[in-house]
């Protein structure tokens, strides 16, 4: 993983400065219209992860011609916040996406109860989201791949050797700690 070579900046600053200038008193909170790197008509892919101490979720788009995913955004919350907290401020940063839909992709950690509540991650997910206007397309991927079978796909997708495979991109502004984590 190269931060040159995968990472990439995309402020729309033709956006950052209408902002600025109709407040008046700055460029206030960050949303996804500050993000030049989001298909407007594209679903948004997203996928979650549950700790006791953080809960992280990450926000993907393939692009139109397929030949390239770009991991777009990478949030999270830390206790005691967690899960609904995280949904939201989805919801909140992607307020303005105009294609209000999400496939929600999860493994095993998802389904079942959980000891925070009654109801799974994935069913909150997909309840909060549905909640603020948001159609969820859920993608069951089953038991969770072995870290190694995970780290030898990588591997794949980094070298670009593999033409069946898309080219991987991040955004450095808003997947940063994602970086910092792979």
């Amino acid at each position: 993983l190269d931060e040159e070579k995968h990472g990439y900046y995309a402020e729309n600053y033709s956006h950052i400065d209408i902002i600025g200038m109709e407040s008046g008193k700055g460029i206030g909170k960050r949303d996804s219209r500050w993000d030049m790197d989001i298909n407007p008509s594209l679903p948004l892919d997203l996928s979650a992860d549950y700790n006791a101490a953080i809960n992280s979720c990450v926000v993907g788009q393939e692009s139109m011609d397929g030949g390239e995913y770009r991991l777009l955004n990478g949030l999270f919350v830390k206790a005691p916040d967690y899960l609904p907290q995280l949904a939201q401020t989805f919801c909140d940063y992607y307020l303005h996406h105009p294609t209000k839909v999400v496939n929600y992709y999860y493994d095993n950690t998802a389904v079942g109860s959980n000891a925070v509540g009654a109801i799974s991650f994935a069913d909150e997910w997909t309840k909060i989201l549905s909640s603020n206007g948001w159609t969820v397309h859920k993608h069951y991927i089953g038991q969770s791949p072995l870290h190694h079978n995970r780290y030898l796909l990588w591997q794949m997708i980094l070298k670009e050797n593999d033409l069946r495979l898309p080219k991987f991109r991040y955004n450095r502004q808003n997947a940063n700690y994602p970086y910092l984590s792979m």
